[in-house]
């Protein structure tokens, strides 16, 4: 009984010592070593060290609830390394680097654990080529110049097949336009001017033949009264269909970027 008090009293006196040394600053008021904050509810918001001030090694954030919320590891010119964690304090949700408190080089993003989204940052804006993924296969490449979308977007059905493809200047679509659905060759194309569609667009058949040639200036169409005609005749139709109930649900497409302008 005399040992287990004296090992107690011994532990007690240790963590008093750890605490003492904690939470230090320096005649200028620059934090040195060891630090712990808490929240209100005393549990521990992040702990960590800095050297005059700055972070320095691997610093740990939790969630009120206690749970890890993100593990940075500082390294030298206040490059770090950073995991971010859901509520959980399990899985991840992102990973990447930073210069700073800017988001450089290549960060990950994840759902459920599972990788959903890769992007590539020069000053904490997007510049490269970022992917979303499904079940491991890319379903669209966009690429950044300078945080805004500049080229061309492609979107991908599963098994690599593309479903459109759309070009972007400056962040709105501003050029080729061409939806494939899969096929080797497009259903749709035309021409997008400051995000609207302008010029000749054509809609082709399985042999890509074409069934529908449309003029838009500035987003309208040309023969816009006759399209209103076709597609109120197109919706009474569908509303007979659903009256019927013979109404079949679409089937869920991800990854297409559907144009509806």
């Amino acid at each position: 009984m005399k040992k287990l008090i004296i090992i107690l009293a011994a532990v007690f006196m240790a963590g008093n010592v750890v605490a003492a040394n904690q939470n230090k600053t320096d005649k200028h008021g620059k934090k040195q070593g060891a630090w712990v904050k808490t929240y209100k509810n005393g549990k521990t918001q992040y702990e960590g060290a800095f050297k005059d001030d700055v972070p320095v090694g691997t610093f740990k954030r939790y969630y009120e609830n206690g749970n890890l919320q993100s593990v940075q590891v500082y390294g030298a010119n206040d490059k770090s390394d950073v995991t971010f964690y859901e509520v959980d304090g399990k899985t991840i949700s992102s990973e990447g680097h930073f210069e700073g408190k800017k988001k450089t080089g290549e960060w990950k993003f994840y759902s459920e654990g599972k990788l959903v989204l890769t992007e590539n940052y020069v000053d904490n804006q997007r510049h490269g080529v970022a992917k979303a993924y499904k079940n491991g296969n890319v379903m669209e490449e966009t690429p950044y110049v300078k945080g805004a979308i500049n080229g061309v977007r492609t979107a991908y059905l599963e098994g690599n097949k593309i479903y459109s493809t759309t070009t972007y200047k400056n962040g709105v679509m501003d050029g080729p336009y061409c939806l494939f659905e899969g096929r080797e060759n497009p259903t749709e194309k035309g021409t997008f001017v400051n995000n609207k569609k302008h010029g000749v667009w054509e809609s082709f058949d399985q042999n890509g033949k074409v069934v529908e040639s449309i003029t838009y200036t500035n987003g309208v169409a040309n023969n816009n009264k006759e399209l209103h005609k076709q597609n109120k005749s197109q919706y009474l139709e569908n509303q007979d269909v659903i009256k019927s109930k013979k109404y079949i649900e679409p089937t869920e497409m991800f990854g297409g970027t559907v144009v509806t302008q």
